[in-house]
């Protein structure tokens, strides 16, 4: 079985990504994998974004999966514990604001044209990159594609590639 199930990877940009990252613990109860689309919630922990209630958040993509083992057993070298709290850890997650690209497992399946634009999913898929739907301006995006899905020979799983945006939308009067 491939290790690689959900990943996200930067492909250029600061060639030192923790860097780049925010880092906080994951909501209580929360569920989603490497590569999905985050927000900070207003108790600062990450949850799985939703475009239908985070048209104005930055969206931040996981490192890591909140079940993945080095996240529930606290090991791993980009997570932290909480000083405040020592059974909590942190994961780091990258924000949409940097200048950079990246390829995710995690979007929807569908066709991806090179210049699609980007956002975060509903419903059952909330956490998941989708092609951009609605009138630009009013409905936000959050990336561009460069590379039309294809399988990653190093990981040998599907991925999307694109640049990390942050264009968030906004209800016209």
């Amino acid at each position: 079985m491939n290790s690689y199930q959900h990943m996200v990877h930067l492909t250029s940009g600061d060639n030192q990504g923790h860097n780049l990252m925010i880092k906080a613990p994951i909501k209580a109860a929360e569920v989603f994998e490497a590569g999905a689309a985050l927000v900070l919630d207003t108790t600062n922990t990450f949850r799985a974004a939703d475009s239908a209630s985070d048209a104005d958040e930055i969206i931040m993509w996981a490192e890591n999966g909140a079940a993945d083992n080095d996240v529930t057993d606290g090991l791993g070298s980009n997570q932290e514990y909480n000083f405040n709290d020592t059974d909590t850890v942190s994961i780091g997650a990258y924000p949409a604001t940097g200048g950079y690209e990246m390829k995710t497992t995690e979007y929807v399946a569908d066709t991806y044209a090179v210049g699609n634009k980007l956002m975060v999913g509903t419903g059952a898929n909330i956490g998941k990159l989708i092609n951009q739907t609605g009138i630009l301006g009013t409905t936000g995006f959050v990336g561009v594609v460069t590379r039309e899905t294809k399988n990653d020979r190093k990981y040998n799983i599907d991925t999307l590639q694109f640049l990390s945006v942050y264009f968030p939308g906004h209800a016209h009067v």
